[in-house]
This record gives structure tokens, sequence and C-alpha cells, in this order.
């Protein structure tokens, strides 16, 4: 069996390959209590690709069980999945069957992440550092005026 070919459309378009799905759709629903909340749609493709969540690693994500219809021997899958962390998502269609994978990606970047925590970790770090150089020119200025090395 030959590996499956895994692209984002670039050479050659789905639409080239008969029955392929074409490059998936992902929306962002809502960011709740437990992080954002992403749906893929993968529609018209034959035969019924699996469609699965990946983080950048490539592992695959929980997810809802995936809807699935089917309509004139086309099939639209759409499958949802909540992440909790910043990072790339991906929402990959394989079809085995046509030897071909697609997928589609997106940033997420939630509120509560850690990516936001290192910034207000850094901006504090600095306005410290700028304040403890502030005191330390202001304590050689007094100590230059009172042994009067510094003009007045």
């Amino acid at each position: 069996m030959q590996p499956l070919h895994l692209k984002r459309l670039k050479d050659r378009t789905a639409e080239n390959i008969p029955g392929a799905a074409p490059e998936p759709y992902i929306t962002t629903l809502d960011e709740t209590e437990d992080g954002m909340l992403l749906r893929c749609v993968v529609r018209g493709a034959f035969p019924k690709p699996e469609v699965v969540w990946q983080d950048s690693d490539g592992n695959i994500l929980p997810a809802e069980d995936p809807q699935v219809s089917e309509r004139g021997g086309t099939y639209n899958i759409f499958l949802q999945t909540t992440v909790n962390k910043a990072g790339r998502f991906r929402c990959v269609a394989t079809q085995k069957e046509i030897n071909h994978q697609i997928y589609a990606e997106t940033y997420v970047p939630l509120k509560g992440s850690s990516t936001g925590l290192v910034v207000t970790i850094v901006v504090l770090c600095v306005v410290v550092l700028a304040l403890l150089g502030i005191e330390a020119r202001r304590r050689c200025c007094r100590s230059k005026q009172s042994t009067g090395d510094f003009p007045a």
C-alpha cells in the first residue's frame, strides 16, 4: 500500500482527484471555561473520509462523535473539539481508499494561556529592572553630591 499523501492544496487541487475531500473548513464556535470550541466541516467527499483533530505535534485530540450526513453519494462531516491551550491545531480528512489526505490549520490564542502569562512576566521584569536602574542612578547622584564630586 502506498503512503498517504498529505497536502494543503499546493500543486494539485482536490478537484483533480475524483471524490477527494476538499480542504476542511474550520470555525471557532465559542470560548468556554474548558477552552475554545472548534468545528471542522468536510463537505462533498466520497468515499467517506475519517476526520480527526490534531495538535501541532500530530497527536490526535479527543473530539465529540462526528456528525455525518450523506447526500447524492457524497458525505458531509462535522467534527468538534475543545482545546484548552493556545497553539496550532489541524483538522485532517483521510480517504485511504483513494490515497488522499488533506488538512486545514488554525491558531488558537486562548485568554488564559501560558503565552499571556509569559508576556506578563516579561513586562513585569522590565518594569522592575527600570525602577531598580532609576533608584541606583538616584543613589549614585546623591553620593556624588555629598562628596562634592558632582557639579551643582
